[in-house]
């Protein structure tokens, strides 16, 4: 590996020895995103969020983060496809609308190609059907974003718990964005 910057690279590997888990062995997978959370926020909110803060309790907390993209758009579509902004080009809406943003292998593929229900409920004001996000996708909800409007996030967890009661008898995967 060829480091030209003048950073530290730093290598993350699994260690040796620990069991591979297919996904035959699993029947929900939940990845879910806050877009824009502060650490500040969480932290003098967690006495109201028993769950988050017993998650944070030993946390670590970075100084200098870098996303992987400028914007959600962009972010969620380089998750989607697991490619980062220079590589899918869906970077502004006025200047990449004509491309086909989700990739033939993508996130929900995958999941659906291993015998999952995939469901994609969010926000996100580009991640709607006219741009060809609900690909692949059995259950696609869109609840357009309005700043500070915590009935929008209460009807995706809503849809989520409806959703997940519907189809438990099938394995399910939700990509949720907050």
């Amino acid at each position: 590996i060829k480091n030209n910057s003048n950073s530290e690279l730093w290598i993350s590997i699994e260690k040796k020895g620990k069991e591979v888990i297919g996904t035959d062995k699993l029947n929900n997978i939940f990845l879910i995103l806050f877009d824009s959370v502060s650490l500040d926020f969480l932290e003098k909110n967690l006495d109201e969020m028993p769950f988050t803060k017993n998650f944070f309790k030993d946390k670590i907390s970075y100084q200098n983060v870098y996303s992987n993209a400028d914007w959600t758009a962009s972010c969620l579509t380089s998750l989607i496809n697991s490619e980062l902004p220079s590589t899918h080009r869906f970077t502004d809406l006025k200047e990449t609308h004509k491309l086909e943003p989700v990739k033939k292998n993508n996130l929900f593929s995958f999941f659906k190609s291993n015998g999952f229900m995939t469901n994609f409920l969010h926000r996100a004001k580009a991640q709607n059907p006219a741009f060809g996000f609900d690909k692949d996708v059995d259950n696609f909800f869109y609840y357009p974003f309005s700043f500070g409007n915590e009935g929008d996030d209460q009807k995706i967890t809503n849809k989520v718990v409806e959703l997940l009661y519907t189809n438990i008898s099938y394995k399910n995967f939700f990509l949720i964005h907050f």
